[in-house]
Parts: structure tokens; C-alpha cells; sequence
């Protein structure tokens, strides 16, 4: 799984929301995708919008991400994540995308 982009890119200050997709992959053409319930995190900022939908074996997930403004200019490795709840044959799993936060 994965989130992109990444690194996400901010300016220092900023709550402009930035959009994120996750994608879950299935184990292959012949199976479903994944349909365990996505959710996303950070320490800080907020998420909203979120929609997801499928293709073949792929569960694609995107949400706005608003920043809290407060944090210092630097990268900020696995700030961000989307994990995926255990649902059948697949297990739960999570992925994460850094913050770059620009003067």
C-alpha cells in the first residue's frame, strides 16, 4: 500500500488542504480488493472528504488534508498514514507518507 504524494510538500504556516490517495492493493487480477474500513491519521491538521472505490484488485482512497499550521520547517518521516482494518483473507496493513514543511 501507499500514499502519495510523498513526501507531501507544505509551506510553513499553511492551512491550505492538500489532497492524498491511498491505494490498497488485492494479491492479484483474480481477487476482490481489499474492503476493510480506511482510515487516516496524523499528530496534527485534519482530514475530511473521504472517498474510496475499486478497480480489479485495487481499493483506491482519497481525502483532503488541512495542516494546523504550527509546525516548524522541516521533513517529518511517516507523518502521515492510512491503515486498513483486517476484513476475510486480508489483513490489516498501513501506510505512511512524510510532511515537508518549506519556509
Amino acid at each position: 500500500m501507499r500514499i502519495t504524494p510523498n513526501p507531501v510538500t507544505i509551506n510553513s504556516g499553511s492551512r491550505t488542504p492538500v489532497l492524498l490517495t491511498a491505494m490498497f492493493a488485492g494479491a492479484g487480477l483474480h481477487d476482490a480488493a481489499p474492503t476493510g474500513a480506511v482510515t487516516f491519521s496524523a499528530p496534527t491538521g485534519t482530514f475530511s472528504g473521504q472517498s474510496c472505490s475499486t478497480a480489479t484488485d485495487v481499493l483506491t482512497c482519497t481525502v483532503s488534508y488541512t495542516p494546523s499550521g504550527t509546525l516548524s520547517p522541516g521533513t517529518y518521516n511517516n507523518y502521515l498514514s492510512a491503515a486498513i482494518a483486517a476484513v476475510g483473507d486480508y489483513q490489516s496493513g498501513v501506510g505512511y507518507s512524510a510532511l515537508k514543511v518549506t519556509r
